[in-house]
């Protein structure tokens, strides 16, 4: 029995009820090894880096915009005093009183730090309403917290 793949020929050979294949070699020229299989697994695994890494750079790009607009300095931490000096706010803040929950939760992600009270004693979760955006700010900054300083506990944040 012979039957034709591609530009491949393979023979086979009737052995009771099975058949056998007579030249292995065309086959293994066929059948994928295991190493094309790790050099396509390493193709994926660098284009899914690449990938994050520019998502990162676009974040990254999207935070500096907004703390250039709203006029805050190049630390996702560091305060805007009023010109006298009196008040001061901190971009997450802002983020939230605008309104801005997609560029909140950038911020968190950029490590802005979400306990960081404005001058009238107010957290970002002071500010928000939505408990769906509430938990998801807890989660991140819990995830930051626990990747960056293990002895900070987070569970301060929740009123």
């Amino acid at each position: 029995m012979e039957s034709i793949c591609g530009s491949h020929k393979f023979v086979f050979e009737q052995v009771g009820g099975r058949c056998r294949l007579v030249c292995e070699d065309d086959f293994r020229s066929v059948v994928e090894t295991e190493e094309h299989r790790n050099l396509r697994k390493a193709r994926r695994e660098a284009a899914e880096k690449e990938r994050r890494s520019s998502k990162r750079n676009e974040q990254s790009k999207k935070v500096a915009e907004f703390l250039r607009l709203k006029k805050f300095g190049s630390d996702v931490n560091a305060p805007k005093t009023s010109c006298c000096g009196f008040f001061s706010t901190y971009p997450l803040q802002e983020a939230a009183r605008d309104k801005h929950w997609k560029m909140v939760l950038l911020l968190i992600q950029c490590g802005a730090d979400a306990k960081q009270k404005d001058s009238f004693g107010k957290t970002v979760l002071d500010l928000v309403d939505s408990p769906p955006v509430r938990d998801r700010i807890l989660q991140l900054h819990r995830r930051r917290v626990t990747e960056q300083e293990p002895r900070t506990k987070p569970e301060k944040l929740i009123r």
